[in-house]
């Protein structure tokens, strides 16, 4: 006998009150035939409680200002750190509306990380200038780093047993 659960809510779905959704904004520059670049295409893509710093300060300022278009892929990177987050089984609890908490500087707590190193990665990767964060390169290399470490600990740890018996 199966328990019945309700369906989820598909990512992206919003109730009817609460208006349009929230997400990455993307520039995009469109060069004529003379090479020249000539329009600015705006898009919106993305999931609150994803969004960099950045993306909502974009979202908020009026088209043509400074913070129009000031950020690059590690938008990206401030993402995947709330997906890392959330690999740990930790809801990743923002103390309100995402959006506002981002704009407040405020983000989930990475102290309930129990791995050292990943913790110091997804603090990394939530700076809130992304000149501060790592690269994808350099989030690749410390994700390797981690598991190396962790399959030799286990290694180590399965040997012991091993001898034990």
């Amino acid at each position: 006998h199966e328990a019945h659960h309700p369906p989820r809510p598909e990512a992206g779905q919003r109730r009817p009150d609460e208006g349009p959704p929230r997400g990455h904004l993307r520039l995009r520059r469109r060069e004529g035939k003379s090479g020249t670049k000539s329009t600015i295409v705006r898009t919106i893509t993305g999931t609150q409680g994803y969004m960099a710093p950045e993306v909502v300060r974009a979202l908020d300022a009026p088209r043509g200002s400074r913070d129009d278009s000031k950020y690059d892929e590690r938008v990206d990177i401030f993402s995947l750190a709330v997906m890392l987050y959330e690999m740990f089984g930790i809801p990743c609890a923002w103390l309100g509306d995402p959006v506002e908490c981002i704009k407040r500087k405020q983000r989930p707590d990475p102290s309930l990380v129990v791995d050292a190193d990943m913790r110091r990665l997804i603090v990394q990767c939530w700076q809130e200038d992304f000149h501060e964060r790592p690269t994808a390169v350099q989030v690749r290399f410390v994700l390797e780093s981690i598991w190396l470490k962790k399959r030799n600990e286990v290694s180590v740890a399965t040997t012991k047993f091993s001898v034990v018996r």
